[in-house]
């Protein structure tokens, strides 16, 4: 029994050990501090019993643990004895903390829920996410439709000036175009193109779809900037966190060949949508030799106080 009162202490001295923040377990598993905290106090009585097994389940993955062994720790001891009937079986709602609000709800420990209205109350929420998910695709995918258009007009327009205003050039030199063009033409099917351009978010990053994570010690000196130069289009999501607010920089489709500098004076949040399309660096420190060659989604940090660089490579 002692063991199984105490499960919790030792699930909190193996995140210390790692050097492991709780901040870091809730930015990726989406968990609310205050669960993790209260997990790790052997305070169970601030969710339904559903809610703790999902929320124990993901933080003793994510730091490592026996997440089977630390659903049996606390089930002996909450309830004195292990069942069949605990384990999580194909009937019980199986949901990772990405699909969970992120929100903080108030719950009394003591309401009666029935499982058919937890399920019917987690459909509904996953309907208005869906809906809400298909209506900004749909918004994106117009205004891209909208600036395509203007772009092919613009560059319409200039070639039709350039054209009134073309000298004839001699044999020799149309020859050289033409093989000039022929190269470029070979060097444009070479570029990847984009399954579609729609702005990255965390259908793309589910916790499941974790390959690996890594952290790095890089240290840098005020004022800090991250700059990112395109190699080809793809897709950038960066956004700066001051005084616990989160500020979005951007988060779209982009063209190769372009350059994006951006300041920030505590952490700064980025994904990528490979890091074959980009050239990156923090300050004058490249970190591509830390951003895996492959065709993996990234997301990391970099947290100035730190001076700590955090990657995570996710599956397609």
């Amino acid at each position: 029994m002692a063991d199984s009162e105490s499960f919790f202490v030792a699930l909190k001295s193996k995140r210390e050990s790692q050097d492991i923040e709780i901040s870091e377990i809730c930015e990726y598993t989406r968990i609310h501090s205050r669960y993790i905290e209260a997990i790790e106090k052997g305070d169970f009585t601030v969710l339904p019993n559903v809610y703790i097994r999902l929320f124990l389940k993901s933080y003793a993955k994510f730091i490592g643990a026996d997440s089977a062994k630390a659903l049996k720790d606390y089930e002996l001891h909450t309830t004195g004895k292990i069942t069949p009937s605990e384990e999580l079986t194909k009937n019980e709602v199986d949901i990772t903390p990405y699909s969970l609000p992120t929100i903080e709800t108030k719950m009394e420990s003591n309401t009666q829920i029935s499982p058919k209205q937890i399920a019917s109350g987690i459909g509904v929420i996953f309907a208005i996410i869906l809906l809400l998910w298909w209506a900004s695709r749909v918004t994106q995918e117009q205004t891209e439709n909208i600036k395509s258009n203007k772009l092919r007009v613009k560059v319409a327009e200039e070639s039709l000036i350039d054209a009134e205003n073309v000298e004839p050039k001699p044999e020799s030199n149309l020859l050289e175009l033409g093989l000039q063009s022929i190269t470029n033409q070979a060097k444009n099917t070479e570029t990847i193109v984009l399954t579609d351009k729609f702005p990255l978010n965390d259908n793309d990053f589910l916790f499941e779809k974790i390959d690996s994570q890594i952290s790095h010690k890089v240290k840098l000196y005020p004022p800090y900037i991250l700059s990112i130069t395109t190699l080809q289009e793809t897709k950038l999501n960066i956004s700066k966190t001051e005084n616990t607010i989160i500020t979005e920089l951007i988060n779209q489709a982009v063209l190769g060949g372009q350059k994006f500098i951006f300041n920030f004076t505590s952490t700064i949040n980025f994904e990528f949508w490979s890091s074959s399309q980009v050239n990156v660096k923090l300050n004058e420190t490249s970190i591509d030799k830390y951003l895996i060659n492959d065709d993996r989604l990234i997301r990391g940090s970099y947290e100035a106080d730190k001076s700590k660089l955090y990657l995570s490579f996710y599956n397609r």
